[in-house]
């Protein structure tokens, strides 16, 4: 249910950031406000001619009247700028909900007028095509919508107040700022020195018209002969990589001296959310300079083709976007600050974590392809019986289908949730990678990490069987070793096994005398004491990799005997214990990496030479051995690329560096 306007009540002085603002300040801020606001509504409002609207001080004071409601729902506030403001990057999904908002309140202003959907627009009889959901309506009245919310901020800062979210607040040094900033400009100058002496060539901001004579100019000064304008951009581009990095739940902080940092590992999909949030600061920053939206660019008007929500952008300019990003590990390293995980505590306030599985999406259109088709087929379908009857059998087919990716969509979001973040494992291991590829939406491998007192204790599981099954399996094998670990405070590795296989084997006879002998689970598990480095290990069917000196040592796992995972709750072997040094490296894995097919033969990976590439990686950081590990699967896997092997099982593998 939707929260109501009365519960939250949001005034102009909750607005306001410890302001000290009276009243007559506020009235004063919101009258300037209101001359601000009637331009920009005049100007909107004759761009978009054709659609509907309310009587213009009506539709000025209510909009006005509103914004504390609107600014409280995206958990933002204002605050008086001096020579610099920043902008506050307010996302796509953020002004669709905004406008969703405006959109209903005019709706139920038409409802009450005693309007009505319609087709078409008939003043006669007093109805709308508009009278709908906000996604339903046509773009242009969409566009209207986003173009009035994109004036709040706009209106904020020509009465002196940037917009800010103070949920990110703690995450910002401002010493980074000016590092960072010349440091973008000094990646830039080499850039452009690189493409011009054509060592960089057919770049992509050369293709874009980027690169022009007065660009080349700046791209040859020093930073502090720089303009005010161009600083100001690199300013608010360096403020926002902090907020780009808490997409991907990391921070920044200002590293050992003398230690040398590591340089984080961006995955596509890490490139892609913080490519879409730089597309939004760069958006906002041009709103706020005066910039709008136009089919056709023009600088001397400051109209911009590129003012639009990041779906909507050609695919160079999201290439730009993402080369922009790329850049960013590189640059934190330089000035010799670090990027740490967030805790969970710190990024459940942080609000731009869009990530959607892709296969679902796929899956999704795949069904909304085979309703067209297969609908369409139907009405030519005669002779084969009444038309009718074909197109309820295969609504129904369809209709099963949706419900099946529904299910999915959420089982996976259930699994997801039970398996910790990555970014609370890089926290109780902060030398450490998970390497995680389901083979379908659900998977049977998971992991599991938590803190006990001074011991970290960490696992890396299969469940047998397939897809569903397996998934289940999992999570039910996850609840166990969380009981033992959180709830018995059980830290031994061995005693943890028996807990967890005396409730899976209670678990699987339950209606039956035996266990299915092909359901249950390999495990790797540890006890990590960091004070101490010492290391306590016991598996079932999944052992442990440790380099020490660059040699490789194998712990072997429990031998599970011709009566399957029954005879795990009778070993009595203690967990094996090891004393590690700094830099020492271990590994658990499931049997997925090794098992995969590809290469020039068609083969599975095969363990030796998984055991030869992680020899090969041990120089590398423990971010460059995630990519090296990630990387070398996917190219197996498209040795050929018209014939791309399928992935043939769940994928795991943890690296932990002492």
């Amino acid at each position: 249910m939707e929260e109501s306007r009365e519960n939250i009540s949001p005034t102009w002085e909750d607005i306001f950031f410890n302001s000290g603002e009276n009243e007559t300040d506020i009235n004063d801020s919101k009258k300037r406000m209101k001359e601000e606001f009637v331009k920009e509504f005049l100007r909107i409002k004759a761009d978009f001619k054709s659609v509907l609207y309310k009587d213009d001080d009506k539709a000025i004071t209510d909009f006005i009247d509103d914004i504390p409601y609107k600014l409280n729902k995206l958990h933002i506030q204002a605050r008086h700028y001096n020579e610099h403001y920043f902008s506050c990057i307010i996302t796509d999904e953020e002004v669709d909900l905004l406008a969703n908002l405006e959109h209903q309140k005019w709706v139920n202003e038409m409802d009450a007028g005693d309007r009505e959907y319609e087709g078409s627009s008939h003043e006669d009889t007093r109805a709308h095509p508009d009278l709908k959901q906000f996604p339903d309506i046509n773009a242009t009245r969409q566009r209207f919508y986003r173009e009035l919310i994109y004036t709040i901020p706009v209106i904020f800062v020509q009465c002196g107040y940037e917009l800010f979210k103070p949920a990110e607040e703690e995450f910002r040094n401002i010493r980074q700022l000016e590092y960072l900033a010349r440091a973008i400009h000094a990646r830039y100058c080499m850039l452009m020195k690189n493409i011009n002496e054509e060592i960089i060539k057919d770049s992509i901001y050369e293709r874009l018209s980027i690169v022009d004579d007065e660009n080349r100019k700046n791209f040859l000064k020093d930073y502090d002969d720089l303009a005010e304008d161009i600083k100001s951009s690199n300013i608010d581009t360096a403020y926002h990589i902090a907020t780009k990095l808490l997409s991907i739940g990391y921070a920044i902080e200002e590293g050992d001296s003398g230690t040398e940092q590591i340089l984080l590992y961006l995955s596509k999909s890490d490139i892609e959310t913080m490519a879409k949030l730089e597309h939004e600061r760069w958006a906002w920053e041009k709103r706020l300079g005066g910039w709008i939206y136009a089919p056709e660019r023009n600088n001397k008007k400051k109209k911009h083709n590129c003012l639009v929500p990041y779906s909507e952008l050609p695919e160079l300019e999201k290439e730009k976007d993402r080369d922009q990003v790329k850049l960013y590990p590189a640059l934190i390293k330089a000035i010799n600050f670090k990027v740490v995980p967030l805790s969970p505590e710190q990024s459940k306030n942080i609000s731009y974590i869009p990530q959607q599985r892709k296969l679902l999406d796929e899956t999704k259109l795949t069904v909304e392809i085979i309703r067209e088709k297969l609908l369409g087929d139907a009405q030519k379908v005669n002779e084969y019986g009444n038309t009718q009857n074909i197109k309820d059998q295969l609504s129904n087919t369809i209709e099963g289908l949706s419900f099946a990716i529904d299910s999915l969509n959420m089982a996976a979001g259930i699994q997801q949730n039970i398996l910790p973040s990555k970014i609370y494992f890089q926290t109780c291991l902060p030398e450490s990678f998970i390497l995680f590829k389901p083979k379908d939406i659900l998977s049977g491998d998971f992991y599991f990490v938590s803190k006990q007192n001074n011991n970290v204790i960490f696992a890396a599981a299969d469940c047998t069987g397939h897809s569903t099954s397996a998934a289940l399996l999992s999570m039910i094998c996850s609840n166990y070793i969380d009981q033992a670990v959180n709830d018995k405070h059980i830290t031994d590795p061995s005693a943890i096994i028996c807990f967890v296989y005396k409730k899976l084997v209670s678990f699987m006879k339950r209606h039956y005398n035996t266990v299915i002998s092909d359901h249950g689970m390999e495990i790797a598990i540890c006890t990590f004491i960091p004070v101490t480095r010492t290391l306590f290990y016991a598996g079932v069917k999944r052992p442990l990799y440790v380099f020490r000196n660059g040699k490789l040592e194998i712990l072997k796992p429990w031998k599970v005997t011709s009566r399957g995972y029954e005879s795990v709750i009778e070993c009595t072997e203690p967990s094996q214990e090891l004393h590690l040094r700094k830099g020492n490296t271990m590994y658990m894995f499931s049997d997925g990496y090794p098992d995969q097919f590809g290469g020039p033969r068609h083969r599975n990976y095969s363990i030796q030479q998984f055991k030869h590439l992680l020899e090969g990686i041990q120089p590398l950081s423990i971010l460059e051995q995630y990519t090296t590990l990630n990387n070398t699967i996917e190219q197996w896997k498209s040795h050929d690329p018209e014939n791309i092997t399928e992935q043939t099982d769940d994928i795991l593998v943890i690296g932990v560096r002492v």
